[in-house]
């Protein structure tokens, strides 16, 4: 995640996993990663 996040060059990173609670805030600095339930990385974007 942290490599992610630095090579982006955003400010933060946050994992998401299946049916987590998120806020829905937007933080165009941030890092999202979506994982799927066996923990792989299926969309990244920002916000």
């Amino acid at each position: 995640v942290e490599e992610a996040r630095q090579r982006s060059g955003s400010y933060m990173a946050r994992v998401l996993r299946p049916g987590q609670v998120v806020t829905m805030e937007f933080s165009a600095q941030r890092l999202n990663l979506d994982l799927n339930a066996a923990g792989v990385i299926t969309g990244v974007r920002c916000g």
